[in-house]
């Protein structure tokens, strides 16, 4: 009888489980990068562009980054914040926007995704940029 009822609790229990969703809410394709704008004059020299494609994800979405102006350029992401971060939502899910060096003051930027829909909140890792070539 005691076999019974384990056989029964078992079978409750991993039927739940079978019912739960698997997918991940979050595990939805985009792209987001940093390049460096061609240079067509002087001023065009210390200029990227912040490039995002979000056309997967659901219209209703609220996608934002957040830009931190970076004072040590040496430590990458791990650098201090010099100046104001900021903070702007994506109007549409595929664009653009530009960032030069004398609008942000900085010779280097960190940069991150934050996306909310109804099913998911997802802060992507910080990446880094900066605007003086390499060597």
């Amino acid at each position: 009888m005691k076999s019974f009822y384990l056989l029964g609790l078992i079978l409750c229990f991993s039927s739940g489980l079978m019912a739960q969703n698997t997918e991940n809410p979050c595990q939805i394709a985009y792209s987001v990068e940093v390049v460096k704008k061609e240079a067509t004059t002087q001023k065009d020299q210390y200029s990227a562009n912040l490039n995002w494609d979000f056309s997967a994800y659901p219209a209703e979405s609220d996608i934002k980054f957040e830009i931190v102006p970076i004072r040590d350029c040496w430590r990458e992401v791990e650098g201090k914040q010099f100046g104001t971060a900021e903070v702007f939502k994506a109007q549409a899910d595929k664009g653009s926007r530009e960032f030069t060096l004398l609008g942000m003051k900085a010779k280097c930027f960190k940069w991150r995704a934050i996306i909310t829909t109804a099913d998911c909140n997802q802060t992507t890792d910080w990446k880094y940029y900066s605007f003086l070539p390499k060597n």
